[in-house]
């Protein structure tokens, strides 16, 4: 009630506070690629959604509700409840307002639902016998192209099918610049489009990236993209014929060591002769994949660059280097090789230590506090 009345008694402000954020954050910063008119228009249109969000509905009012309830009892019975009740009644009442939330909860933008897993997703089943690594990349020129593919936000992961999109609170500097000419990611400020006039000439990074199949909402003339289906509203599913594998080894790259970088690019993939690496396993925070080369030179992997990896050769921990400004790349000599990249960040050390000793120490004053000597009735 309160945040109503505020959002709407103030609208200059809260306008001007958006406007404010995108001219210091968003605005020509990573792939921000928009004029700042039409940030300045989403701007408008977040701020009516919040208006809209901020309404009478029935979570609101359930919700507005269980609070005064639950003031009420504090205010009213503070002195007359001993601390082990209140602490008791307050896992209660949050219980309830989960509760309440489930089924009347919409989000700010009144846009949550439940997403109920179908059997078969049109688009999907175009290459659900298709038991390779790879990667699909969504062909969206505007927000009519991107409600016509029919692909609910994530449910990709739910079908076990990689996107190369992303959020972009979630990605890196590097990652963000590498598909700035492609569009195809989730702005702050909404949905990033396909740049139809730079999509032609930026292929080859989705090559690099292990994307195998386009899914796009009109026709794409380009001449290493073959149609190979299309689904019953219209959509079409392009292979891309330039496409590499999600790991590979070649011989001849060229190493920058002050960079610590391997300068990849798709002509010197086609020139080097890359020969695909078998992967065992390819799981979150762990890839692995047998080598069997007779010459030295180097594997590279479709996977982000990013601080925390490490990789073993036969056991023994190698350097991990750039490849392509984004991806993994180590050296491997000639021979039988076991290798295996593995996420274990220092930061995930301190968490797990952290959260365990949380644990024991509330253990620990858990069972101090409903030993017999500190047992007591709750009125």
């Amino acid at each position: 009630c309160v945040s109503s009345f505020v959002i709407h008694l103030f609208p200059n402000f809260w306008m001007e506070m958006g406007r404010a954020y995108v001219r210091r954050t968003i605005y020509q910063k990573g792939y921000h690629s928009l004029s700042l008119e039409e940030y300045y228009h989403k701007v408008g249109t977040h701020y009516e959604a919040l208006q809209e969000a901020f309404s009478f509905n029935a979570y609101n009012i359930l919700s507005i509700g269980l609070i005064l309830f639950v003031l009420l009892i504090l205010f009213r019975g503070v002195y007359r409840l001993r601390a082990s009740a209140v602490k008791y009644l307050a896992v209660v009442f949050i219980i309830l307002d989960l509760f309440i939330f489930h089924f009347y909860g919409t989000g700010f933008k009144g846009n949550i639902s439940s997403f109920q897993k179908k059997a078969d997703l049109e688009g999907f089943n175009l290459f659900h016998h298709d038991s390779d690594y790879f990667r699909v990349y969504l062909y969206a020129k505007d927000a009519g192209s991107l409600e016509k593919l029919g692909i609910p936000p994530n449910a990709n992961m739910l079908y076990g099918v990689s996107y190369v999109g992303a959020y972009s609170p979630l990605i890196t500097k590097r990652y963000s610049e590498y598909f700035k000419e492609l569009g195809n990611s989730d702005d702050s400020l909404g949905f990033v489009f396909t740049k139809e006039e730079t999509f032609s000439k930026n292929l080859f990074r989705l090559s690099l990236a292990n994307v195998k199949y386009v899914y796009s909402a009109e026709k794409i003339i380009h001449s290493d993209l073959s149609l190979i289906g299309q689904t019953q509203s219209g959509n079409y599913l392009y292979l891309n014929q330039q496409v590499l594998p999600r790991a590979f080894f070649m011989k001849n790259v060229h190493f920058l060591p002050e960079q610590k970088s391997v300068n990849l690019d798709l002509s010197t993939v086609k020139t080097g002769r890359y020969v695909p690496l078998k992967i065992v396993e390819y799981s979150h925070g762990r890839r692995q994949m047998v080598s069997k080369e007779n010459r030295d030179g180097w594997l590279f992997l479709s996977s982000l660059w990013y601080p925390g990896w490490h990789a073993y050769v036969d056991g023994g921990e190698v350097e991990i280097y750039r490849a392509g400004d984004l991806f993994q790349a180590i050296p491997l000599k000639r021979g039988e090789h076991k290798i295996v990249f593995l996420y274990q960040p220092q930061s995930l050390r301190w968490g797990a230590a952290i959260s365990l000793t949380t644990l024991f120490v509330s253990l620990a004053l858990g069972l101090f506090c409903i030993s017999p000597l500190n047992r007591s009735s709750l009125f």
